[in-house]
């Protein structure tokens, strides 16, 4: 296992790899490693994302690391390793809901402090519209928004939208980083399980506020 993470190490990844290794975060770390813009990394990842996500495993390995925890925050930190381990986007994003019910930044992996609020923004549209969110540059869709490349997704559960994942990219891309609609509907099925975990919580979170309350 050291030999792997020191070679990691040495090739540039953005973060270790572990024995055993896994094609599709090989895969990933590769499509962010190299020169490109968001829309071609996940144009080049696309093939690899849907035969992985259509596996077993990566759900399992979700399902294992949401079930327990009784707070939203624990879910969305777990949801955003895994979307930095298999998506290809160099910085990424939770939002769902607070105790009140409205939008929350709950969870970040490498996000710039000084995109905060803008991908708070981009996960509250994306939990009114319940549909996927893409820009090429977030600066041509509003005034005053920084220059990034963004892609978001819903989280559904119940029929309705409860959260949504959000990845960024510091540089525009070329053209708006379209999700192949294969590996749209694998990350829908895989993260299914954490937008119920996130329910959950939220709830137990609003019930017990009430409770406090009453």
């Amino acid at each position: 296992a050291a030999a792997v993470a020191r070679r990691s190490r040495e090739i540039g990844f953005t973060t270790h790899l572990s024995a055993p290794l896994n094609p599709v975060e090989i895969a990933h770390q590769i499509a962010v490693a190299a020169p490109a813009d968001l829309a071609t990394r996940w144009q080049r990842s696309r093939v690899s994302l849907s035969r992985y996500l259509s596996r077993v495993e990566p759900l399992i390995e979700v399902v294992r690391q949401v079930a327990a925890p009784l707070d939203p925050g624990p879910v969305a930190e777990a949801l955003v390793g895994r979307a930095a381990a298999w998506l290809p986007a160099p910085s990424w994003a939770v939002v769902g809901q607070d105790a009140a019910g409205a939008p929350a930044l709950l969870a970040t992996w490498r996000l710039l402090p000084e995109h905060e609020k803008a991908v708070s923004s981009v996960g509250a549209r994306v939990l009114r519209s319940g549909q996927e969110y893409h820009a090429r540059d977030l600066s041509d869709d509003r005034r005053g928004t920084p220059a990034i490349a963004v892609v978001a997704f819903p989280l559904r559960c119940r029929g309705r939208t409860v959260g949504a994942v959000i990845g960024v990219d510091t540089t525009p891309s070329g053209k708006v980083p379209l999700i192949p609609p294969s590996v749209s509907a694998a990350i829908q099925v895989v993260f299914e399980p954490a937008a119920v975990a996130m329910d959950n919580a939220a709830r137990m979170q609003r019930a017990q506020a009430l409770t406090v309350t009453d």
